[in-house]
């Protein structure tokens, strides 16, 4: 008769993580080697475990410590190229290779938006015509910009851009609407054998924490003035 002996202690189990999928966070723009999280698995039998990326969308932008399961980047990430990053996170004990155990963690690396974009207007310069003596009021053009910061790409008040005039217009011949960026005539009345074009220079300011503003020629707005018709 044969006896066939079982060691009990032998590694049948495979290391654990507390979940099959966990999310973590991570600021976009900051320097190589910025901690994300540290993932960690047990071992039923209290083997020493190691850890490796295998997967996912982030290989290459990501390492992970093969001992200690913390994971951080390996390049500045940006937020506008890409809002998250899936990740395979591989746990295995320290058996021989021929009977290596090991178990998977889906990680989902979500990027946080930071305020580093300066809203960008629309059109390179504003061109517009509008009639001498006008009434107070009348809409002369709309200015426009774009934040980049904005969830929802930052058009006009959705996405939280204000504008100010803040050049060309010292007795104030026109009035901006902070929110919608559209530009009318103001109080005084328009002269132009006075004054027969006028050059303003147009702020785009964002909300974001630091505040990012606009004033380049980009904000230029020429606004001609046409003869007061009779008709």
């Amino acid at each position: 008769m044969e006896i066939h002996l079982l060691n009990i202690d032998a590694n049948r189990l495979p290391p654990q993580f507390p979940d099959s999928a966990m999310e973590a966070s991570v600021e976009e723009n900051l320097p190589t080697g910025a901690e994300v999280v540290r993932v960690k698995a047990k071992s039923p039998v209290g083997a020493p475990i190691t850890y490796r990326l295998v997967g996912g969308s982030g290989l290459g932008r990501f390492a992970i410590d093969a001992a200690s399961g913390v994971v951080t980047t390996t390049t500045t990430l940006d937020y506008e190229k890409a809002q998250h990053y899936w990740l395979v996170v591989r746990a295995e004990d320290s058996s021989p290779a021929s009977s290596t155990l090991y178990s998977h963690l889906h990680l989902l690396v979500r990027l946080v938006n930071m305020n580093d974009h300066a809203p960008i207007f629309s059109r390179p310069m504003y061109f517009a015509k509008v009639e001498e003596n006008s009434a107070e009021g009348k809409e002369v053009l709309k200015v426009e910009a774009t934040d980049l910061d904005s969830p929802l790409g930052g058009k006009g008040s959705s996405g939280g851009v204000r504008y100010a005039i803040v050049k060309g217009n010292p007795q104030s011949n026109f009035v901006i609407d902070e929110s919608s960026g559209h530009v009318t005539t103001g109080k005084r009345r328009l002269d132009r054998e006075t004054q027969a074009e006028h050059e303003l220079t147009i702020r785009a300011c964002d909300q974001g924490q630091p505040q990012i503003c606009t004033t380049t020629i980009a904000g230029t707005v020429v606004i001609h003035l046409t003869t007061y018709s009779l008709n």
